[in-house]
């Protein structure tokens, strides 16, 4: 995985420690938020939350890496990294997903969901 917060090499949106949001925030690219996001996070091919970051929101991505704190669901297409910084309230959805060890984490994990409905099929008898 490349370092999210090389903006020089990849395209993306920072969002830096004294922003604060509020609603829903769609991007069509790379987001790293440093600040705090209260709403929904969504349509962002990997959403980076800082170690800063403070997110009252669902997150919607591919690809989701939490290194501060999340209040709220995260569904993800591809992944979740959840590292030993971070502290995660909500439940997470996602074909595979790691949680470091220091990490904070209350909720459920569903990775049968975020299966592909072509890939249920198949696994049915």
């Amino acid at each position: 995985m490349t370092n999210p917060y090389n903006t020089s090499v990849e395209s993306g949106s920072i969002l830096g420690p004294t922003i604060r949001f509020t609603g829903e925030l769609t991007a069509g690219e790379d987001l790293v938020v440093h600040g705090q996001v209260n709403g929904t996070i969504s349509q962002a091919t990997r959403v980076t939350i800082g170690p800063e970051g403070v997110i009252n929101a669902s997150i919607r991505s591919a690809h989701i890496a939490v290194e501060g704190r999340v209040d709220g669901d995260l569904l993800a297409s591809k992944s979740v990294v959840v590292h030993a910084s971070a502290e995660v309230r909500g439940n997470i959805t996602a074909p595979a997903i790691s949680i470091e060890p220091g990490a904070v984490f209350t909720g459920s994990i569903d990775m049968e969901a975020a299966r592909s409905p072509a890939k249920n099929a198949a696994a049915r008898p």
